[in-house]
């Protein structure tokens, strides 16, 4: 590997893979941006400043993709839910409901027209904070959490990320066993590819 390669580490907790969430792939590319900053000190309040530059880079995209898409990504990201299942000290399964951001600050998409071009790439970033409810699944881990290389799913649609990271978490016992029931939960796929075939085919192959 050349000195000059950057390498990004990913790391959620176990009981975040396990969760049930669906994101498009903006919404995945900027949630995975925000790991990637995620520095083992942080204790959650931090702002963590996304530039559209670096993902471009990070993620291979054509250089005339839009800041739009980065701003509508994480407007859209900012009011999904992530369900969260854990289990209490005293055996209770509970069911945490909870959005991954208390704070988003974007690049106006009006007003703009009289500022220079190179005044506008500046700013061409977002900033974001976590919602304190989504900390420890985040933050400061040390135990129980699974962590890979962001090249390892640069190319990856979001159905492929989370099996992947599914398959990840087990990687250590080499296998892995989930009823089909459990999958579609986990991708919150509702009615989308019933019948096992499309399900196969569109989504696990």
């Amino acid at each position: 590997m050349s000195k000059s390669e950057e390498i990004i580490l990913i790391k959620k907790s176990n009981d975040l893979i396990e969760s049930h969430y669906s994101l498009s792939i903006w919404e995945a590319r900027i949630l995975l941006s925000l790991l990637g900053k995620i520095r083992m000190e942080d204790d959650g309040n931090e702002k963590y400043r996304l530039y559209w530059s670096e993902i471009v880079k990070w993620f291979k995209l054509k250089s005339g993709s839009s800041y739009d898409l980065l701003r509508e990504g994480v407007i859209s990201l900012s009011n999904k839910t992530i369900i969260v299942n854990r289990i209490t000290e005293d055996g209770v399964l509970r069911s945490m409901h909870a959005s991954i951001f208390s704070l988003v600050d974007v690049l106006a998409k009006d007003g703009n027209s009289g500022i220079s071009m190179n005044l506008l790439k500046k700013n061409e970033y977002i900033d974001v904070q976590i919602n304190e409810a989504m900390r420890p699944y985040l933050l400061q881990l040390k135990k129980n959490f699974t962590s890979y290389k962001l090249s390892n799913v640069v190319d990856l649609t979001f159905n492929s990320l989370r099996i992947y990271e599914l398959l990840k978490q087990y990687e250590k016992i080499g296998k892995r066993r989930l009823s089909i029931d459990e999958l579609r939960n986990m991708l919150k796929l509702g009615e989308k590819y019933e019948k096992f075939g499309d399900l196969s085919l569109w989504v696990i192959k």
